[in-house]
């Protein structure tokens, strides 16, 4: 394949990418809360020059600690992309991982034509582009970050690749936490090839040992005050018990197959089968390590499900390009060989049938955050005290700090509270109680001023709270979302 048309294709793939993210974009909304949270965090950079450590609003005032290198990365995108149009940036960058793909593939099978089809399906992993549309968040950039430090980590030879290894790793370690899952990978790929006799690069060797010393003082300081209140249960990111099952819920071959395409899916198994164990691919074992870290991390709940099967996707599509390579070697060394762009062919409709048809109809049925909270949100903004404490759903909870300016009491931000089972059972009894005076003592203990029927109506299985005929609640804002102004306290007798 002459150079300018490989270029072309590349170039056209990203546009693609981005094209698609793009017309699935919502013009009014975000698709998650997690893209609030972050334009507050872009907010307090450009006032402060720092991210929201000490926040007022989030828990009606709280510390928090989190990884901030995403937030400056966007900050300084936001010079060119303002608010909403920031999408455009997370797009490219979401988009990226698509080229690395082809760098991964091309090194791998020294084919270009591969390595740019499997660089287009890239596009088409239903989880990833699911989950990377439409929003501002980290995810967009950890993932092409996370594949290009594993390439450069496989390509590192002399001092420039080095460099260039070590910008990357210091980068995503301060990105997120999940830079930890890297090192992780290159420890397992390492005892792979010990285990096999295979001749360890030094070079891999000294920089498996840096980034894992690296990543442990990064983390330790970054995260330091929450290893000390939540130990390890750090791991689960401090989450109530009601919402472990939601954010690591447990995989079945199913939910793989359809997130993450079934052709790349048994081709993924059959290349690493016979890699392994009968052909013994060196190259291969660095994304074998790969995949085994993530499907037991998957297997025991210590990732989320959607960031695994993301990393699962790109894993097996890596390993699909292997595949193509073998099957067209294959088929060319046989009576078939004039068949062998047909073959090809089917392959990419099997394709078409199982990732993109499912990515587009999952595209179409994502929902952005309704109007409708928007309008409540701006609504509390301009008619409540600045100082009002706001009670919502934990997805609404974001929306409340960064649309509506006011306090919540709960969001999706978990760590460094210590009593979030509690604060998650008191918020249920608020809801669902039929008991007005048990909600009053709540509502007091949390100096709630407003409650917000929105998501809650999903959540808790209500259609409105129990005790609105209550002299205790006064209904201030009645469409689709619901708002209730607090007006009892309870007095203590002396």
């Amino acid at each position: 394949m002459k150079a300018y048309l490989r270029y072309t294709l590349l170039i056209s793939i990203l546009l693609i990418a981005v094209i698609i993210r793009m017309y699935f974009a919502n013009s009014i909304s975000f698709s998650d809360d997690e893209s609030y949270y972050t334009l507050r965090q872009l907010e307090s950079i450009k006032e402060h020059g720092i991210p929201l450590y000490e926040d007022e609003l989030s828990y009606s005032g709280r510390n928090a600690v989190f990884s901030p290198g995403y937030y400056y990365i966007l900050f300084f995108g936001s010079f060119i992309f303002q608010s909403k149009s920031l999408v455009i940036l997370t797009s490219i960058l979401a988009a990226l991982s698509a080229l690395i793909v082809y760098l991964i593939s091309l090194k791998l099978t020294r084919n270009h034509l591969i390595s740019v089809l499997v660089s287009a399906m890239g596009i088409f992993i239903p989880v990833y582009l699911i989950n990377t549309t439409n929003t501002l968040s980290p995810t967009t950039l950890i993932i092409p970050l996370s594949l290009l430090t594993i390439y450069l980590f496989s390509i590192a030879k002399d001092e420039k690749d080095v460099l260039w290894y070590m910008i990357a790793f210091v980068i995503l370690s301060l990105v997120t936490g999940l830079s930890t899952i890297i090192v992780i990978v290159f420890i397992m790929y390492l005892l792979m090839l010990r285990i096999e006799n295979i001749r360890i690069i030094k070079v891999q060797k000294e920089l498996t040992i840096v980034s894992a010393f690296f990543v442990i003082w990064v983390q330790f300081i970054i995260y330091k005050s929450a290893y000390l209140v939540h130990g390890p249960a750090i791991i689960w990111r401090n989450l109530p018990f009601e919402l472990i099952i939601q954010y690591f819920s447990q995989v079945n071959i199913f939910s793989i197959i359809y997130f993450v395409g079934a052709v790349p899916f048994f081709a993924a198994l059959y290349t690493m089968y016979k890699h392994s164990f009968t052909l013994k691919n060196e190259q291969l074992y660095l994304y074998t390590s790969f995949a085994v870290v993530i499907a037991a991390l998957l297997l025991f709940r210590l990732i989320e499900l959607q960031k695994g099967l993301i990393y699962l996707g790109f894993c097996f599509l890596i390993f699909f390009a292997v595949f193509l390579k073998r099957a067209i070697a294959y088929i060319e060394r046989t009576k078939l060989n004039r068949y062998k762009h047909g073959v090809t062919l089917i392959l990419i409709f099997v394709f078409l049938l199982s990732s993109i048809i499912p990515s587009i109809m999952a595209l179409h049925n994502q929902s952005s955050i309704p109007r409708d909270t928007i309008d409540a949100m701006e609504w509390i903004e301009r008619n409540t005290d600045e100082n009002s404490v706001i009670l919502a759903d934990i997805k609404e909870g974001n929306l409340v700090t960064e649309i509506a300016k006011r306090k919540n009491i709960i969001d999706s931000n978990f760590l460094l509270i210590e009593d979030i089972n509690q604060r998650v059972n008191d918020m249920r009894l608020i809801y669902t109680s039929s008991s007005i005076v048990k909600a009053v003592e709540l509502l007091d203990y949390y100096s709630i001023d407003y409650i917000l029927i929105g998501e809650a109506r999903t959540t808790f299985n209500i259609e409105d709270l129990h005790y609105i005929d209550s002299e205790c609640v006064e209904s201030v804002y009645d469409n689709k979302i619901k708002i209730y102004k607090v007006k009892c306290r309870v007095e203590l007798s002396e």
